[in-house]
């Protein structure tokens, strides 16, 4: 997964700056198309939320209609979440753990860092 092009991230910023002086039903409009978005995305990308989703109502209209999900089912299924195969906890475990890559982006790409509370998990 590449990072965002200069291009992408200038869409972005347009779209925010639209929405600056935007009615709150244009406001509401935008939200839950970036939603629609997001989980697009999710559902084609992460095998943990293409389960976790595929009994929910189509189309979700809010977030209140997803099951919550906590953290150490996160941690659980961390291999499945994430939307690059590429990306394996254990990888990212070996590669913090080792201090040549400080300040280093793992796989090329992902700025990762590992806290205690994760560590033990």
């Amino acid at each position: 997964m590449n990072q965002p092009s200069s291009l992408a991230k200038l869409r972005t910023r347009i779209d925010a700056f639209r929405m600056k002086n935007a009615s709150e039903a244009e406001i509401r409009e935008r939200q839950h198309q970036r939603l629609q978005e997001l989980l697009d995305f999710v559902l084609r990308k992460s095998r943990f939320y293409k389960r976790l989703y595929e009994d929910v109502d189509r189309p979700i209209t809010t977030l209140d209609s997803l099951p919550p999900v906590t953290k150490p089912q996160l941690m659980e299924h961390f291999d499945s979440v994430v939307t690059d195969t590429a990306v394996e906890l254990d990888d990212v475990k070996d590669f913090t753990a080792d201090t040549e890559t400080i300040g280093e982006r793992f796989l090329g790409r992902y700025p990762v860092w590992m806290m205690p509370c994760f560590a033990a998990e």
